[in-house]
């Protein structure tokens, strides 16, 4: 839904009597182009704000910070500048898609001035502009010049833009609507910020992924095209057994002259032979298993790719050291001694049971067979590796068991497939570490996943440590 002057008129209602009188606690700047503002009187209500060009966005997020700060120019401002503000209103400007805060901010001299705080949510225009109490600029995400049409230079007396929207034609301004995609355009905010601050880890990857691709293309022509090694080995037998007849011998040899040597008796033709076919066949399995190696390896890599937005920022630091991308971070102590510490296994709150989930396959071995109860009830995607997924109750309802498969489906990239679930009790390890095999179990197929259970997964998610 866009951003109508309507619907910033109904916000900037909403805001002005939810949040003035209110001081402004905390920025948290979660991208390069959104952050949230926690207020004092509002509880667990934040203000956020995403100033992305392309569909800009103002509305109130319910819950707890999502993230740490993201340092810089903008964070530096905003805590500067605009935290310990004394909200005094929340208007529209201009009949347009502009809201000002206005508030109070006492300096280090005890001096408490007027400040203004404008989000200019024009597509393709956005703007975070900080005014002082006589209207001068004093920041701005986006300057500039004085000979364009809305000049934004810092020390200058701030002037309204031209009205980009034709107030005279109503358009639907449904706020309820509006308001539901508070969640989605966090979660995309996150999505966003993971990609900025892991940008070297997610190029590489995604070169990873196009040097596997060629090698596997290298790896299928090449079997593709292998010889039929098994007529070496044929023809090899034929020559030993009818070595004494000499018109068989003959007409072997002449529908085979290509690759029988007359030169060489014919035992050593059949040694040759068979030492031919030997090394064919050891290439062949080679390959057959390189080709397994190399697909493994991608599946891995497509799953951290298509799962950023899932991952934590911790996460994401430590699939890169699993898989060799960077070097393994270490945590002082006291002492000064280096440790690596690492979170046990995620989970999330669904319903009063915890379910729980591994990200990596010391996290899903650790979950299995040393923190669940034999009573647990654990769900894995069928026929692919993926993570273990386990509601942490001994009794489950249809609910649980819904979202549990939904959440083992988008941790393993996939949108539909097959579960299989069973209490735990009735799995045992694979030959790997963080491989399980099934004794008996249930399964459920899903054609889809709802997007609910993936914002609950990014929202949501805590961390289980030592």
């Amino acid at each position: 839904m866009s951003l109508t002057p309507e619907i910033i008129d109904k916000v900037s209602n909403i805001l002005d009597k939810k949040l003035t009188g209110s001081r402004i606690n905390n920025a948290t700047v979660v991208s390069s182009s959104s952050f949230l503002l926690s207020f004092s009187k509002s509880g667990r209500d934040k203000l956020f704000v995403d100033l992305n060009p392309v569909s800009p966005y103002i509305g109130i997020f319910v819950g707890d910070n999502p993230c740490s700060t993201l340092t810089g120019a903008l964070n530096e401002t905003l805590r500067k500048y605009v935290r310990g503000g004394f909200v005094k209103s929340v208007e529209q400007i201009n009949e347009d898609r502009i809201l000002q805060i206005t508030y109070s901010l006492t300096d280090d001299l005890f001096n408490t001035n007027t400040w203004y705080l404008l989000l200019e949510l024009i597509p393709t225009r956005t703007n975070l502009i900080i005014l002082d109490s006589s209207r001068h600029i004093i920041f701005a995400t986006n300057y500039k010049s004085l000979f364009s049409s809305h000049p934004i230079v810092k020390g200058q007396i701030y002037e309204l833009p031209h009205k980009t929207f034709n107030r005279d034609k109503k358009t639907d301004a449904n706020i309820s609507d509006y308001q539901n995609q508070i969640e989605e355009r966090i979660c995309s905010a996150l999505e966003k910020r993971k990609c900025e601050q892991f940008k070297p880890l997610i190029s590489k990857i995604k070169s990873r992924i196009k040097s596997l691709t060629k090698k596997e293309q290298i790896l299928q022509n090449d079997l593709k095209n292998a010889t039929n090694c098994a007529y070496l080995k044929d023809f090899a037998d034929e020559l030993l057994t009818f070595h004494d007849d000499i018109e068989q011998l003959q007409t072997l040899i002449s529908a085979h002259e290509n690759i029988y040597d007359s030169s060489l008796s014919v035992f050593e033709n059949a040694s040759k032979l068979y030492q031919k076919y030997k090394k064919e066949k050891a290439k062949i399995n080679h390959d057959k298993t390189q080709l397994e190696v190399l697909s493994n390896e991608m599946e891995q890599l497509c799953t951290i790719l298509n799962n950023i937005p899932i991952y934590t920022e911790e996460d994401l630091t430590i699939l890169s050291q699993e898989i060799g991308f960077n070097d393994k971070l270490k945590a002082t102590n006291k002492k000064g001694k280096s440790k690596e510490k690492k979170p046990l296994f995620s989970y999330i709150d669904f319903n009063g049971v915890k379910i729980a989930f591994g990200k990596s396959k010391e996290q899903n071995n650790y979950l299995t067979f040393k923190y669940s109860n034999p009573e647990y009830t654990i769900f894995h995607i069928k026929g692919y590796s993926g993570a273990h997924v386990v509601a942490c109750s001994q009794k489950i309802n249809d609910d649980i068991i819904l979202f549990a498969c939904e959440v083992a489906l988008i941790l393993s990239n996939k949108q539909e497939g097959e579960v299989m679930f069973e209490k735990c009790k009735y799995v045992k390890k694979g030959d790997a570490i963080g491989q399980i095999q099934f004794k008996t179990y249930h399964t459920i197929y899903l054609k889809s996943i709802r997007s609910e259970t993936k914002e609950k997964l990014i929202l949501n998610q805590m961390v289980q440590r030592f």
